[in-house]
């Protein structure tokens, strides 16, 4: 389907014609902890910048896909998708802690974009710029809602938008997080956080949102204590009334999982099965007394999320 160049035929720009098509946005699927170099860099950067640069992020490629692109010469390219229920992001939201950045559309006009009627590294895909690259994509079966499982959306929704080397956040447009803590892990990666627009949007999230109503992936909910206060920036505990750090730890199972609270006194490491979906608590106790120190880090891990936390003992 040619719907650039058979609807719009006078058309010069490729941005102007995606909010006509029900493309609400560009997207890019990150693991949560990349927002830190992302932010530092104000920018996406291609997989030769970081490698260059020699940026400790972690890539939602394998090593198939990137040995595939790198013999066709696309990994100083960044990868744009026009859904968030692409293929390769529903078997990453699996596995990984991801958020969705959202670019606008007239990242499609920047020079030296490519658009893709298919995955990038696939051998049958067209790559090609402007007016004539738009025209081989065929952006209908996301308009029109085809349910993620059927072949022609499955085909559709791995048409992808390639950037050259950087893509700065100038053009973007807000970030989109599972929940609240990932939301505000987000905000603690981040030395001008205001400066984004972070929204909450579980839809997003969902592998099929047609059938789905539980998210795919293993998530923190809330992590918090008893018997502390927070004063905006860390928990203060009081040793002369407290016997008992309490630590509470919601989470929203989708599958087995391994949950690992830790600071430098105590672990406890936890495996549930059997228990999704849904939500699960944890409650772990850390005595005082066992507090010598006068500051400790608490650290919660599960799956690819993160959470840390500073506890300061006073008297």
């Amino acid at each position: 389907m040619t719907f650039f160049v058979a609807s719009y035929p006078n058309s010069t720009s490729r941005a102007e014609q995606l909010p006509q098509q029900n493309i609400a946005g560009l997207y890019h699927f990150t693991e949560l902890r990349n927002l830190k170099f992302i932010f530092e860099n104000d920018a996406l950067l291609s997989y030769a910048q970081i490698q260059a640069n020699s940026i400790p992020v972690a890539t939602g490629g394998d090593s198939v896909s990137l040995s595939l692109a790198q013999r066709k010469n696309l990994t100083d390219y960044i990868s744009l998708s026009f859904t968030p229920y692409t293929p390769m992001s529903s078997n990453r939201k699996l596995d990984r802690h991801l958020c969705f950045l959202v670019f606008r559309h007239d990242v499609a006009d920047i020079n030296g974009v490519l658009f893709c009627n298919g995955n990038a590294n696939a051998n049958a895909t067209i790559r090609a710029p402007g007016l004539t690259g738009a025209a081989n994509v065929n952006l209908s079966a996301i308009k029109n809602g085809v349910a993620p499982g059927s072949g022609v959306w499955h085909d559709a929704a791995r048409s992808e938008i390639l950037v050259p080397q950087r893509l700065d956040l100038s053009y973007l447009e807000k970030v989109i997080f599972v929940n609240d803590l990932s939301r505000q892990q987000a905000r603690d990666l981040c030395l001008n956080p205001d400066r984004f627009n972070f929204e909450i949007d579980e839809n997003t999230f969902f592998i099929d949102p047609t059938v789905d109503r539980d998210i795919a992936f293993n998530t923190l909910i809330s992590v918090d204590f008893d018997n502390c206060y927070f004063d905006g920036t860390n928990y203060l505990v009081d040793r002369t009334e407290t016997n008992d750090i309490i630590l509470k730890i919601k989470v929203r199972a989708a599958k087995k999982m391994k949950l690992l609270a830790s600071t430098s006194c105590k672990t406890f490491r936890d495996e549930w099965s059997g228990m999704y979906p849904g939500e699960v608590e944890a409650i772990r106790t850390y005595p005082v007394d066992e507090l010598s120190r006068d500051e400790y880090f608490f650290n919660v891990f599960l799956d690819g999320s993160f959470w840390r936390r500073r506890v300061v003992m006073v008297n």
